[in-house]
């Protein structure tokens, strides 16, 4: 079964136009815009730092360890990048 999604009518109507049908993903591929993940991994760190890939993993424990005192749920390997930005661009100081 095929998907379209249609255009309201009274959107249709105000632009003088007939119903416009549409495919589910019109418009979006993956060379229009660019997502980053929620949690950065060492290696990321470690790129964006300069540093080794260990001393990485040394951060995100440690930062992993202020997130649980917080009441948090952390995840091994990986930190949220929000909680990582915030830690070292010092946002909101």
């Amino acid at each position: 079964m095929e998907s379209t999604l249609k255009a309201p009518a009274d959107v249709a109507a105000s632009t003088g136009a007939g119903r416009k049908e549409l495919t589910p993903c019109q418009g979006f591929s993956n060379s229009n815009f660019t997502t980053k993940r929620r949690y950065i991994t060492a290696h990321e760190i470690a790129e964006d730092c300069g540093i080794a890939q260990s001393t990485a993993y040394t951060l995100i424990r440690a930062m992993n360890a202020e997130l649980r005192e917080m009441g948090k749920i952390t995840i091994s390997g990986k930190v949220p990048r929000a909680f990582y930005e915030f830690k070292t661009y010092g946002g909101g100081q």
